[in-house]
This record gives C-alpha cells, sequence and structure tokens, in this order.
C-alpha cells in the first residue's frame, strides 16, 4: 500500500460526503450556526473515512473479492444494530455491549447527536404527553449523557489511524511482497 497514492487518490471521495453534508444540514433545517454545520461536516468526513478504511482493511484481510463482499455484511450488521442508532444503548444486553464499544457507528452517531441537541430547548404542545423539551433531556432519553463530539471525532479519528496500520502490517507483512 502506497501511503502517498492513497493520500492522493483519497481527496475526490472527501467531496462527496461533504456535498451531501451540505446540502442535507440545510435542506433538513438543522441547528443554525457555522459551527455546527462545519461539526457536521467534519463528523460526516470522519464516519465516512472510517468507512473506506474499514473497506481497506477488509480488502487487505481477504484474498478475493467474493469473501470480502461476504464479510463485510458480518462485521457492519452487528456495528448497526449495537450502536445505539437503531437500539437505546441502555437496551442492549450485557453480553454483547462490548460490540458496541467497538463499533464506529455509535461514535459517528453520537456525535451528530450531541452537536444538534446540546444545550437546545423547544416548546411543546400540550396534546404531547412524551414531548421532551430540552436537547439534553434528548440525548439522556438516548443513554448517551456521557457523549462528547471532540471525544467521539478523536475516537473516529483513532479508528482510522487503525485501520489503515493494520491494512498496511497485512499488505506488508501478511501476504507477502507483490509484485
Amino acid at each position: 500500500m502506497d501511503f502517498g497514492n492513497n493520500m492522493w487518490t483519497h481527496p475526490p471521495e472527501w467531496h462527496s460526503p461533504n456535498a451531501v453534508s451540505a446540502i442535507v444540514y440545510y435542506m433538513v433545517g438543522m441547528r443554525d450556526g457555522f459551527e455546527y454545520f462545519a461539526t457536521f461536516v467534519l463528523i460526516n468526513f470522519l464516519f465516512s473515512t472510517v468507512a473506506y478504511t474499514l473497506g481497506l482493511f477488509i480488502s487487505s484481510a481477504v484474498h478475493n473479492q467474493a469473501v470480502a463482499l461476504q464479510v463485510e455484511p458480518l462485521i457492519m450488521l452487528p456495528f448497526m444494530l449495537l450502536s445505539g442508532f437503531y437500539l437505546s444503548l441502555d437496551s442492549i444486553p450485557v453480553y454483547l455491549r462490548w460490540v458496541e464499544a467497538i463499533s464506529f457507528i455509535k461514535y459517528g452517531f453520537r456525535a451528530l447527536i450531541v452537536n444538534e441537541f446540546e444545550g437546545r430547548s423547544w416548546t411543546c404542545h400540550s396534546t404531547d404527553p412524551n414531548c421532551i423539551s430540552t436537547g439534553d433531556g434528548q440525548i439522556a432519553s438516548l443513554g448517551m449523557e456521557d457523549a462528547s463530539v471532540w471525544e467521539d471525532c478523536a475516537v473516529l479519528a483513532g479508528f482510522i489511524a487503525g485501520f489503515y496500520l493494520v491494512s498496511y502490517l497485512l499488505l506488508r507483512f501478511a501476504r507477502g511482497k507483490r509484485a
């Protein structure tokens, strides 16, 4: 794996998540303020880069494309199901909690939730008894009271570095020299 070549070919892949982030952010009507928008773009960039490097890791670890296409869902499905996106983190069985701790989806989702809801409040209609009137209440209802945008971004960056390093080591030492 040539790091320089990877850095040269990677920037076009950076534009898609950033363009989608810019369109979706304002289209959906998310939180006002450039700092929240910039953080949203950063989180999506890190998240998509982790997914890219996970694909690099899988392709480095297996010897053919058919096996890689079968291994990827086996890795991604537990990450998606146990990341807090589909199930509340409090409802995950104790014996499966280790999976949510290593799920990069958890860290991207938590960072996005905190970026959008932290410190916000709104008025609830009297007809909705289940309305939570503060963003911090929304965060607590998801079991993410301890979440921090910047800590989660650092974890995502760690996943990127880790997947790059393990991919390099697999290509360099586990599969021998390539012509």
